[in-house]
């Protein structure tokens, strides 16, 4: 909450650095911190690193990302994808 109040009323620009936000918290909770840091992003940069699939939403990165960015993900059976 102290984030979003952050994001409403501080006019100086701000940017976030956030170390595996979801490293203790159950699924759900993970998603709630992505819906956090979606309501607030249009006020503040965040940037964080993760390994949860919780919070990263792969629908939504070709929006975000240039086309020169690759994305490499790695699942559990070590196949490996891209996208584009």
């Amino acid at each position: 909450m102290e984030l979003k109040a952050s994001a409403c009323y501080d006019s100086r620009p701000i940017v976030l650095l956030v170390d595996e936000p979801g490293v203790s918290l159950h699924a759900r909770a993970q998603e709630d911190v992505l819906k956090v840091f979606e309501d607030i992003s249009h006020k503040i940069q965040i940037i964080y690193t993760t390994h949860s699939p919780h919070l990263v939403e792969i629908n939504k990165l070709h929006v975000y990302l240039p086309s020169s960015v690759k994305i490499l993900i790695v699942s559990k059976a070590l196949q490996a994808s891209s996208i584009p």
